[in-house]
């Protein structure tokens, strides 16, 4: 399959006084169009890192990244970026930020993107909120709009950073299953970073694990069968035998 994202030789410093603090080093990855490619590692390993540079919010000290065979240089309306935070403009109700991503795209008149942002709202349940503003919404209802916003602009490639890391169980579970729902059939490609070994085996198709400064210390093929619900994995031989490889794994990059 076609690579549509591709790092290669990746290092990123940060200055700090007179010293250079290194959060990655010699990172590379190839990501194919289509898969949904989940990114496993412990707090500190580089993962929010890796996204930033992917969606081209900074760039590397080393190494390049490549979208659809071209060097990426800045931010891409062609790459949806979800973050931990919540990012929604606290001024704007839910409907007019699901709409942002029309608007800077331009082109799009107001009639059709009021329409685009309505859809969306409906299909991940928050029909009848959008005259809401962000502070009158749950925590929840929140990374939906969220979700909503970043479909927006119609993006190929979604990077999506822990976005369910601060829900409870349950409303986690609702959203992973929502997400794998938008995502089927759309021929999006995702790359999904997260800290949990079994949202990362829930939602993948392949799972990378990194260790300290980004070193890839797992990759592999996730072959559990479509559609996956939480309570029947548990159970999957193969789930097991997974998780246990990639709890080995964090280990292994933690060492």
């Amino acid at each position: 399959m076609t690579a549509v994202l591709q790092a290669e030789r990746l290092t990123k410093q940060f200055a700090k006084d007179d010293s250079a603090i290194v959060a990655l080093r010699d990172f590379a990855l190839s990501v194919e169009e289509g898969s949904f490619v989940t990114v496993l590692g412990r707090s500190g390993c580089g993962k929010s890192t890796m996204l930033n540079l992917l969606a081209g919010l900074t760039e590397p000290t080393e190494g390049t990244v490549s979208h659809r065979g071209k060097p990426l240089t800045g931010p891409d309306i062609d790459i949806g970026y979800l973050t931990q935070s919540d990012t929604l403009m606290p001024w704007r109700d839910v409907q007019r930020n699901v709409e942002m991503p029309l608007e800077i795209r331009g082109g799009v008149r107001a009639k059709e993107r009021r329409r685009t942002a309505a859809a969306l709202l409906n299909r991940v349940g928050l029909d009848g909120f959008g005259k809401h503003y962000p502070r009158e919404l749950s925590g929840g209802m929140r990374r939906r709009a969220s979700l909503a916003r970043m479909l927006a602009g119609s993006p190929s490639t979604l990077l999506m950073d822990e976005p369910f890391g601060a829900l409870d169980a349950q409303l986690r579970t609702e959203l992973q299953e929502e997400l794998l729902r938008l995502w089927q059939g759309s021929g999006q490609t995702v790359v999904f970073v997260t800290h949990d070994i079994e949202e990362a085996l829930l939602l993948g198709d392949r799972i990378v694990v990194l260790g300290a400064l980004g070193r890839i210390v797992a990759d592999e093929r996730i072959t559990l069968q479509r559609p996956r619900h939480v309570d029947a994995l548990r159970v999957d031989p193969e789930f097991v035998r997974l998780h246990t490889t990639m709890a080995a794994a964090l280990k292994e990059g933690s060492s």
